[in-house]
């Protein structure tokens, strides 16, 4: 399941496999959760907005046992609701990427990528030579990027 309040990044979680999306700014993500998984919560949750509101409000959709991963970067504090029975009850695993093992996921991604088995060319939504890295970067804070790849040979 992915979740965005962006359409036209749902699509493309569609076609990177997301068997269900949902647009925030429509739907209510706990509600549309459970019943997605019959009151049972997520198994795992890879958090890579960076909102603290929305981190926050997820630790209520994982399932017992879930496991959350933290990517994005809140810019404010994180405040967990209720602790006992959004995290000690449910026996949640929280990681974040600072402890991964840098050299052997990079490997790992080019064997993906160089196999085929994983296609990355839908979440590139905008390329641009190096010398327009301004425009690039306004593409991207303007919210209607995925991904950018800059090029330095052009």
């Amino acid at each position: 399941m992915a979740v965005d309040v962006v359409a036209s990044k749902l699509e493309i979680a569609k076609k990177m496999g997301a068997s269900h999306v949902v647009n925030a700014s429509k739907e209510d993500i706990k509600t549309k959760v459970m019943e997605l998984t019959h009151g049972d919560g997520i198994e795992r949750i890879i958090e890579a907005s960076g909102s603290a509101s929305l981190l926050n409000e997820s630790f209520t959709w994982l399932r017992k046992g879930g496991q959350m991963m933290l990517i994005g970067v809140p810019k404010a504090p994180l405040h967990v609701e209720n602790v006992v029975r959004d995290v000690i009850q449910k026996s949640i695993t929280l990681k974040s990427v600072h402890g991964r093992r840098i050299f052997a996921t990079w490997q790992a991604c080019k064997s993906l990528l160089a196999s085929g088995e994983i296609d990355v060319r839908p979440i590139v939504s905008h390329e641009y030579p190096m010398s327009q890295y301004k425009e690039a970067f306004d593409t991207l804070f303007s919210g209607d990027a995925c991904k950018i790849l800059l090029d330095p040979q052009s």
